[in-house]
This record gives structure tokens, sequence and C-alpha cells, in this order.
């Protein structure tokens, strides 16, 4: 979607309650308007490491949709409410080992769609850290669905989630900074950390990810992320 048409079309409507004294003193009001400027994402994506044996992942794709509807108001009047439609697509993606990203669509989405990249692992720095033959792959949400100039809102994906699923377990990404710090501090972490690996991180949005018998299979994106931590004994 284009960056003219990913723009917020109420953002102009709290302009006039905006005091004039908000931003810096040489500033007009043009230019703090400027700066107010907003555009939607259009794009979220996670990257991971997969062992060599791994042939294909099942991609899980959630999101919402909303559309105009009437109901009958407290007076009996309609009224105009917006009522969500809650979606869910799978995906099946087979690695190819293509240096071009491969683009799969997500079946009765209108026009959402998931880059897959894959890349080969060969830094000599890393063999050390990861197995053989390790693959860095990134899967991107995208949203290409094409522009409503009389209802925009139609076209965007809300509160979008991946979920990714891996029939053998992901490796663990290396903490690179850990591994090769000086700080005094930094050494404490990794070494207070050593049993938490990462195993993935998020473009546009964070990621957890689930541990069974202590390996991971599942990731999952997520706008507002939670860990528990074990306290330390006294």
């Amino acid at each position: 979607m284009s960056p003219e048409k990913r723009g917020d079309a109420d953002e102009d409507d709290d302009l006039e309650v905006v005091p004039e004294f908000a931003g810096l003193g040489e500033e007009s009001n043009e230019e703090r308007k400027a700066a107010k400027k907003g555009f939607f994402p259009s794009s979220m994506g996670l990257s991971f490491l997969v062992p060599k044996e791994a042939r294909g992942l099942t991609v899980i794709v959630r999101w919402g949709d909303y559309t105009l509807t009437e109901i009958d108001g407290d007076d009996g009047k309609p009224l105009s409410v917006w009522q969500r439609k809650p979606e869910e697509r799978t995906v099946s993606v087979t690695f190819t080992g293509a240096a071009e990203p491969a683009v799969h669509t997500v079946p009765g989405s209108g026009g959402l769609e998931l880059y897959v990249v894959e890349k080969l692992i060969s830094a000599q720095d890393l063999e050390q850290h990861i197995p053989h033959g390790t693959r860095s792959v990134s899967v991107f949400l995208v949203n290409n669905r094409a522009p409503d100039e009389e209802k925009p809102d139609a076209a965007y994906a809300f509160q979008a989630k991946i979920e990714v699923h891996s029939e053998v377990p992901f490796v663990p990404r290396p903490d690179m900074r850990g591994a090769q710090a000086d700080d005094w501090d930094d050494q404490v972490a990794d070494l207070h950390y050593a049993d938490t690996p990462e195993y993935a991180t998020g473009h546009g949005v964070s990621v957890e990810w689930q541990l069974v018998d202590n390996a991971c299979r599942e990731l999952c994106s997520a706008w507002i992320p939670n860990a528990e931590e074990e306290l330390d004994a006294l």
C-alpha cells in the first residue's frame, strides 16, 4: 500500500486542541502539523534460526477485519458501529534455498501476503556458537490490499498476529555481545541468562516462544510481551 494511502485519516481531527506552546518556540503551526503526521505500518515479521534438517514451516496468520454495521440504539434509532470479524489462515512454507524472497498468498485475505527470506549462515565467527548448516529465516506479513478511497479502514488488517510452527526445534540465537564482552556487567548478565536463550527477534513487533522438553518449536508475535523470571534466593 502506498505511503499516501497508509496515513491516519483522522490525524487532523484534534489539531485545534494542540496548545500553541507545543514544540519549539520558533516552530510555526504548519511545522507542528507536519511533525504530527503519522503512518500505519504495512508489514511485520519475525527472524529466527532453523537447523540444516528443517524442510519447512507452518505459519498461522490471525487478524481482524472491521466493517460498519447498524444496530438499534437505546432510543430505537439505528446506530452505526464497527463490527470486528476475526480471521485465521494457515500457510505451509517449504524451504527452497532461493536467494530471492518467496511470496505466499494468505488465502481469502483480500491481499495479505507472507514474504519468506532464507539465508545460510556461513560466518566463521559463528560456527562455534551454532550448528553447521544453520539458516536464518525471516517471515513477514505484508498488507498488499488495494486501497479503498471511500472506506480506507476496510483495507487495514487489525490486531495482526503470526504464529510459526516447526517440526524440528529452532536453533537458539547466540548472544555475540555477551560472548565477546569485555565489560564486567555484560559478562555477569551473559552468565546470569546462560540458560534462557533467545529464539527469535521481531520486526515492528515483539516475539514470544514456547518451550516443551527444553525445545522450541513455536514462535508467536506479541504486541505486549510478558515473561516470568525466577527470583534468586537471598
